[in-house]
């Protein structure tokens, strides 16, 4: 009798623990820092010291954040938790040590516990006075709190991608001002830097300019090191840039396997330029090459690459950089157009208006574009209101923009011949 009246002690003393472990991982989930909080409060459970939460993120490893510092890893460690992640099931790795009279003893031991739903994710519990021991119902209260931390981590991305996609509509807006005056030749590095506003903190971007002969030319860029683009020269059709010049579209890879087997394309030059420009950071996780079109003709091509992005992620940012992209073609054409309009009206006395009529065609053509893409984002289900605001922005000015041309066109002494002018259809979300 007084055994059983201690194991039922005992049981409403674990149930009592439990209730509150899960209660405090849950209200995690509204915090600012959930996933701190989330590992502060799963920290004790199975006689752990300290609970994080890590994974793989474009073939590397990442911590998303835990209970306490974890300070500098070795590379062996590393290697473990990866091998961990690769095994999918749960695992206890130690780490042995040797005492001044010679005898192992285990300095630290860590549980890794994978999240199902979310590959390539797990819980990782750490104490430094002994091997862990893990009992089933250790495992259990684990698998249901790695539910929650996979929701936590969803909900992170989530933040994450509103923050981007805000801050990239605002800088494709910016990219709508047809009061600021740019130029491919001066300053060629204008549309990296204007990008860097919107893309992660460590994106390496670089201009290379095609000139007459079709070689590419590195003209600009943003944080590079000093001297690194200095008669940077790519052969014409060389490597992935010569492909996207040749076809006129962008493409994007993905993985650091992937991006180093597509350095390795290039010449043995200029897989050494890239690998400057890489620097301590290494290679990226994912590789923007964006076509950069002034009239019909590839200018130039913008080479974005990222660091620290994740999956979730990279959807948003291929499309984001390709519609700046597309954009910047269309301002790029704009101005050539009213460069050669000017040459026109000088030389002739008038309105060439065979000239006028490609001018309206190609930048209707820009635009439709760009209404067409905001229109699919607009479309998905998962926006906020902010996301949404921004998107009916793009599709306002876009139209009103048509309009304008449709407008100015009606100023104009002489005619157009028909059937040369299109006008972009007005479209109502």
């Amino acid at each position: 009798l007084a055994n059983a009246g201690k194991l039922a002690e005992d049981v409403s003393e674990q149930r009592d623990s439990l209730a509150a472990r899960v209660k405090a991982a849950t209200a995690a989930y509204g915090s600012r820092e959930g996933v701190a909080a989330f590992c502060r409060a799963a920290a004790g459970l199975a006689g752990s010291r300290s609970v994080h939460l890590f994974g793989m993120v474009s073939g590397s490893l990442q911590f998303y954040g835990g209970s306490e510092p974890l300070g500098d890893l070795s590379e062996s460690y590393r290697t473990a938790l990866v091998d961990a992640l690769d095994r999918n099931k749960p695992i206890v790795v130690n780490q042995e040590a040797q005492s001044d009279d010679g005898r192992a003893f285990i300095a630290a031991s860590s549980l890794i516990i994978p999240l199902s739903g979310r590959p390539g994710s797990a819980i990782l519990l750490r104490r430094e006075d002994g091997a862990f021991r893990v009992a089933d119902f250790d495992l259990k209260v684990l698998d249901l709190l790695g539910g929650v931390a996979r929701v936590i981590l969803q909900q992170a991305d989530t933040d994450r991608l509103d923050l981007t996609r805000r801050k990239g509509f605002e800088t494709i807006l910016r990219l709508l001002r047809f009061d600021l005056d740019v130029d491919l030749d001066t300053p060629p590095e204008f549309f990296a830097r204007h990008m860097a506003a919107a893309l992660p903190g460590e994106t390496v971007g670089v201009i290379f300019r095609r000139d007459a002969e079709g070689e590419f030319t590195a003209v600009g860029a943003g944080d590079v090191p000093e001297g690194s683009l200095d008669d940077f020269v790519l052969l014409p059709g060389e490597g992935i840039i010569g492909e996207v010049a040749n076809r006129a579209e962008g493409k994007f890879v993905a993985g650091r396997p992937a991006v180093t087997r597509t350095i390795d394309g290039f010449e043995s030059g200029s897989r050494e330029r890239f690998h400057a420009l890489f620097g301590e950071r290494g290679v990226p996780g994912l590789m923007a090459v964006c076509p950069i079109m002034r009239l019909d003709r590839v200018a130039a091509v913008a080479v974005f690459m990222l660091y620290d992005i994740a999956e979730s992620e990279r959807g948003e940012w291929e499309r984001l950089l390709t519609l700046a992209s597309s954009l910047y073609s269309m301002r790029l054409t704009v101005a050539e157009q009213g460069r050669r309009m000017v040459r026109t009206q000088a030389a002739a006395g008038g309105v060439d208006q065979d000239q006028l009529g490609r001018l309206v065609n190609e930048i209707n053509n820009h635009l439709s574009a760009v209404i067409g893409n905001a229109e699919l984002a607009f479309s998905r289900t998962n926006l906020s209101g902010d996301v949404e605001q921004h998107l009916r922005s793009i599709i306002s000015e876009a139209e009103l923009a048509s309009r304008y041309l449709k407008d100015s066109l009606g100023k104009v002494s002489a005619p157009a011949k028909p059937g040369v002018l299109t006008v972009v259809e007005e479209r109502s979300l």
